[in-house]
């Protein structure tokens, strides 16, 4: 990437949420827009076929690459993201402008407030219809230092299976 304080607060506050969420895709809230940059813009723009642009340059002088996608159409987005495999940390701004101001603070508070991630999404609008998602949880059933069985459920819509897993983990 680059040197943090080379950049702007924006991409700073970027940066660190980047660092919190290194294994994620990282979209940043930005007035209308969920917004990718460096690395994670080139990865969006390329599995969701969107242009890559850049925002500004580093403090070296070199572009800064940001891919966009705009809120209204986001969940469409979000979505195929996760359906190619990827885990997405969505940043959203706590508070307006004004509100920052009056803190006496020149940037918004933003927040990593939902990642999504292929085993985990439960939102209706990123899902498929009439296609089951499996998310699987494996514990003992007695004794926390002697696993046994273990209980395997499905669930996509239908009443639980509850047939027992007697296997070997």
């Amino acid at each position: 990437m680059t040197e943090k304080n080379k950049l702007s607060p924006v991409m700073q506050q970027y940066v660190d949420m980047k660092a919190e969420n290194p294994d994620a895709l990282l979209l940043f809230r930005l007035g209308d827009f969920y917004e990718a940059f460096f690395e994670d813009a080139k990865t969006t723009s390329e599995v969701l076929s969107l242009v890559l642009t850049r925002r500004g340059t580093d403090g070296f002088g070199v572009d800064v690459p940001m891919c966009g996608i705009p809120w209204h159409a986001a969940d469409n987005y979000f979505g195929r993201l996760v359906k190619s495999g990827f885990k997405v940390a969505l940043v959203e701004q706590m508070e307006t402008p004004q509100q920052a101001k009056q803190r006496g603070h020149k940037f918004i508070e933003r927040k990593v407030v939902r990642v999504l991630t292929p085993g985990t999404l439960t939102d209706e609008n990123l899902l498929t219809p009439n296609k089951s998602n499996f998310l699987v949880s494996i514990a003992p059933l007695s004794g926390a230092h002697k696993p046994r069985r273990n209980h395997i459920s499905r669930t996509n819509g239908r009443k639980p299976n509850n047939k027992k897993f007697t296997g070997n983990l």
